[in-house]
């Protein structure tokens, strides 16, 4: 480009290419380094669009790199700059369809922008909102394979839509419809997998999909089922690992099945598997942060991981490991919630969590130190974010 000059083309193939990279890196868990390269794509599709005028095409390439921006910033935690990239993203999208009608590209890229909005929305505790934008791209997913037929893709994002429904019901209390959602997007990836083959993609849409339904099943006290959805996960993800190597999100994957495995083997009273199942979760949310750096969502893993440790320990009367456990989980999270400008309610919900079983043990060691150190942490934060519901 420097020797020949800018042209529209040059620059657009050197916005798609930055994405690229930017995917690449983040893929490497480098978010500040894919964030420079994705905000570099989102300035050039600006400066396209403001030179040369509006096209379908400029105004898509601006929304999908917008999209990017968008994830990477909640990646780290920017949920501010993630929610406006998003909307900015998803009413261009509803722009594109209104001016130049509806096509399976343009009502795909609207269903996926109405993800990431419910997304954001949902992590900001705005749930009501979150279920709308989610309803709305779940009916967007029905119409395209309605419309345009089955293809992997049209059913992987109909799987994707009913999960995200599934998330905000079960949110809302209503367990019913929140399992039919999770049970009919798990039967839509296993007929991707018996149909398609096998992917990576495939074979951990199929993992999440058990533990979602791994989740209702326990809620409802069907444990022996919950447990099977649950185990079946975690040999996915052992599978995943194995097959193709380690990558921050298979080993995250994989640290999210080993907890949920360790909860109904603790709730059926097998304490040495649970603890064995709780300490590799552990061991592997250590490994993250150590190898791709402090996020919020690492640091929120390693907390809840710590947590279950704690917890174990404390049933099998190791007090003390119990306390440093959660003493360490409650640092944790207290970096979480520093990290935003608004924290996330259920990060102020976890913390107030922590303080009051570090109290309790306090509490039972007679630590009257500890206990007013605690109280007064309590008191300030009840200060800065009102009680918790």
């Amino acid at each position: 480009m420097e020797a020949y000059g800018e042209t529209p083309e040059s620059l657009r193939d050197l916005s798609v290419g930055l994405n690229k990279v930017g995917d690449v890196r983040r893929a490497a868990g480098e978010l500040a380094s894919a964030t420079a390269a994705y905000e570099e794509s989102l300035a050039l599709d600006r400066r396209l669009v403001e030179a040369y005028g509006e096209t379908p095409q400029s105004l898509r390439d601006l929304s999908i790199s917008l999209e990017r921006v968008g994830d990477v910033r909640r990646s780290a935690g920017e949920l501010a700059l993630a929610t406006a990239a998003h909307e900015e993203s998803l009413a261009l999208r509803r722009r594109l369809v209104d001016a130049y009608g509806e096509t399976p590209e343009s009502l795909r890229d609207l269903s996926v922008s109405l993800e990431k909005v419910g997304d954001v929305r949902r992590a900001a505790g705005e749930l009501a909102s979150a279920r709308a934008a989610y309803e709305e791209s779940l009916a967007l997913g029905r119409r395209l394979v309605d419309a345009y037929g089955e293809t992997p893709q049209s059913l992987r994002d109909l799987s994707v839509g009913l999960d995200n429904v599934g998330d905000v019901r079960r949110a809302a209390g209503e367990l019913a419809s929140a399992r039919a959602a999770y049970e009919e997007s798990l039967a839509l990836g296993r007929r991707l997998v018996d149909a398609y083959g096998e992917t990576p993609q495939s074979l951990r849409d199929l993992s999440v999909g058990l533990d979602n339904v791994g989740d209702v099943r326990r809620a409802a006290g069907e444990l022996a089922s919950a447990r099977a959805a649950y185990e079946e996960s975690l040999a996915l993800g052992r599978r995943l690992v194995d097959a193709y190597g380690e990558t921050p999100g298979s080993l995250r994957d994989l640290s999210v099945s080993l907890n949920k495995v360790g909860d109904v083997r603790r709730a059926a009273g097998e304490l040495g598997s649970a603890r064995a199942a709780y300490e590799e979760s552990l061991a592997l949310d250590r490994r993250l942060v150590d190898a791709y750096g402090e996020t919020p969502q690492s640091l929120r893993d390693l907390s809840i991981s710590l947590g279950r440790v704690g917890a174990m320990r404390e049933e099998t009367g190791e007090l003390s490991f119990a306390d440093a456990a959660y003493g360490e989980a409650m640092v944790l999270t207290r970096a979480v919630v520093e990290a935003y400008d608004e924290p996330p309610s259920h990060a102020i919900r976890e913390l107030f969590d922590i303080i009051r079983k570090r109290e309790d043990l306090a509490e039972q060691a007679g630590d009257r130190a500890v206990l007013a150190a605690l109280d007064e942490e309590r008191r300030e934060l009840e200060k800065r974010f009102g009680v918790p519901a």
